[in-house]
């Protein structure tokens, strides 16, 4: 990317960057920060930051805008234990014209974290939210998309073996069909926060070698896996893989799943994917 000029970032920082690590401020212009930790933990800074900053300007004047950016900083020697930025983002979003959604989304927890703080992040057809651990009550909850709270927490520990479990609900006013993206025209669901120690499986809802997805998307339709499947062969891009996730029987949730995430990894699928298509084929 050249940089000496003005450039095109429609398409998000990822877009002609390699990002190492994600650090977090605010949604909100007078919002707390979602990076914050208690006494004794810190985030490793270093290297080039690439400051991604955006606005909605519902006028046509010209909006004047500003940033300002604060890294508190300490001593290494007084960082007892290394934080990150829990940042999980569902890639699979389908939200028809003139209609509702739920986009929802189950990620491992591969060892003991704490979470000390953490939000939503939706567009603006965003009208609901739920973030809980398996199918125990909501730790966090909210209808807004914008000025959207964060909500600290006093030692709250997510054991090893348990799943981040959250949802988006969406009302879609417009005729078009919207699916996920970075534009104010796409739509997100972030669970966005603070953790420590520090585990980018977790972090970023990867598999346990940590180098693809690890996430269980959960359908909200009636097709059976073996159904969904079949959509997922024919699929030619990844909003139609959408179309085919989001209508599966949350019952076949995990197998499906464990399909798609083959399928994305796989350099040949249908040769690489054998237990994971026949185990989906059988439901």
């Amino acid at each position: 990317v050249d940089t000496s000029g003005v450039f095109d970032c429609t398409d998000g920082a990822s877009n002609g960057w390699s990002l190492t690590k994600l650090l977090g401020g605010s949604q909100n212009r007078e919002g707390d920060s979602i990076l914050r930790f208690p006494p004794g933990v810190g985030v490793h800074i270093g290297g080039v930051a690439l400051i991604n900053v955006h606005y909605i300007n519902p006028t046509d004047a010209t909006l004047e805008t500003d940033v300002h950016i604060r890294f508190d900083t300490v001593p290494a020697a007084d960082i007892v234990e290394e934080g990150d930025i829990l940042f999980l983002y569902n890639p699979l979003i389908s939200v028809p014209g003139g209609g509702t959604a739920r986009a929802h989304w189950r990620c491992p927890v591969y060892q003991d974290i704490t979470i000390a703080n953490a939000q939503s992040h939706m567009h603006a057809r965003g009208v609901g939210y739920e973030a809980r651990v398996d199918s125990e009550q909501p730790f966090y909850t909210t209808t807004n998309w914008e000025r959207v709270p964060v909500q600290s927490y006093d030692g709250f520990v997510v054991k090893a073996g348990s799943k981040l479990d959250y949802y988006c609900d969406y009302r879609n006013v417009e005729a078009r069909n919207v699916y996920q993206g970075p534009r104010s025209s796409d739509e997100m669901c972030m669970l966005i926060g603070s953790y420590y120690p520090a585990d980018p499986r977790t972090g970023r809802c990867l598999d346990e070698t940590g180098t693809g997805t690890g996430g269980e998307w959960i359908g909200q339709g009636t097709a059976t896996c073996q159904a969904t499947l079949g959509c997922l062969q024919g699929a030619s891009d990844l909003h139609a893989a959408t179309d085919c996730m989001v209508t599966a029987r949350p019952e076949v949730s995990a197998e499906a799943s464990a399909v798609l995430r083959c399928m994305i990894s796989a350099h040949d699928p249908q040769a690489e994917c054998g237990a994971q298509i026949q185990a989906c084929s059988a439901i």
